[in-house]
């Protein structure tokens, strides 16, 4: 299958790219997933923590896969920019959990252990998430 990804921006229209996704994903995000759509519009427009004095913080905390069709598959991202990070995938897509931890460093390196919050599972229909816990 051919597969792409890049980090988030802003000017191309990902917020909006993932919003729809929220909205279309909906009960299968909320079933195993606390993101939803004023999580995510708080993600962006909320001007707290490192938000207002980190340049590109939007850029630097979300990541993007697209299936061949350059449909969003999933995305991970870091709410606050430290070492937590939730890895969100739409059904059929469990696969790309593996490769979304790696890079789940949202393309910088930071220490910390993985912990699988929920394993992907055709018969759950499951959406894979994780969180990067700092050591």
């Amino acid at each position: 299958m051919n597969l792409t990804h890049r980090d988030y921006v802003d000017q191309d229209g990902d917020f909006l790219l993932i919003s729809r996704f929220i909205y279309t994903h909906y009960a299968q995000l909320r079933r195993n997933s606390t993101w939803c759509i004023g999580r995510f519009v708080d993600w962006r427009y909320g001007m707290w923590g490192k938000k207002p004095t980190t340049p590109d913080f939007w850029d630097k905390n979300a990541h993007l896969w697209f299936d061949g069709f350059g449909r969003l598959a999933g995305f991970a991202i870091s709410e606050e920019g430290g070492c937590e990070f939730a890895v969100i995938t739409t059904e059929g897509y469990g696969f790309l959990f593996e490769e979304l931890l790696v890079h789940g460093e949202l393309g910088r390196s930071r220490a910390g252990a993985v912990a699988r919050n929920h394993v992907p599972s055709t018969q759950r229909g499951g959406v894979p998430r994780a969180t990067r816990i700092c050591t």
